[in-house]
C-alpha cells in the first residue's frame, strides 16, 4: 500500500479484501482484531499530499541551509508553535511573525 505511484497503490475496497486484513479480522485474538481496525482507521486518516509537501520541504530545506540557519529556523517555529503541537495554524504565524519580525500579516499573506 505504500508504493510511491499512486496507480499501482491498491484501493481502499482492494486494502480490506486483503488477505491479512480478513484473516486479522477473524481472529479470536480481539487485540489482533484492535490492531487491524486501529491500522484502517490511520490509512484512513492519511494525508499523501500534505505528508509528501511535508516531506519535500524538509527534504529542501536539508540540501539548501546551512546548519546555523536550520538552526535558526527551529528556534523561530519552537517560538511561533504555541501549542506545542508541531505544526503552525494561521494564528500562531500571524502572532509570531508580530512578535519577532514586528510586521502584521494579512490571511492572504499568511495562505
Amino acid at each position: 500500500m505504500l508504493t510511491y505511484d499512486q496507480n499501482k497503490r491498491p484501493t481502499a475496497e482492494q486494502a480490506l479484501n486483503h488477505a491479512w486484513l480478513k484473516e486479522a479480522t477473524k481472529s479470536d485474538f480481539k487485540s489482533d482484531s484492535n490492531v487491524a481496525i486501529d491500522a484502517l482507521k490511520n490509512m484512513h486518516k492519511f494525508k499523501a499530499d500534505q505528508t509528501m509537501k511535508s516531506a519535500s520541504y524538509t527534504f529542501m530545506a536539508a540540501q539548501l541551509l546551512s546548519k546555523s540557519e536550520t538552526d535558526e529556523l527551529a528556534k523561530v517555529f519552537r517560538m511561533f508553535d504555541k501549542d506545542g503541537n508541531g505544526k503552525l495554524d494561521m494564528q500562531e504565524i500571524k502572532e509570531g511573525y508580530f512578535e519577532y519580525y514586528g510586521r502584521v500579516m494579512s490571511d492572504d499573506e499568511v495562505e
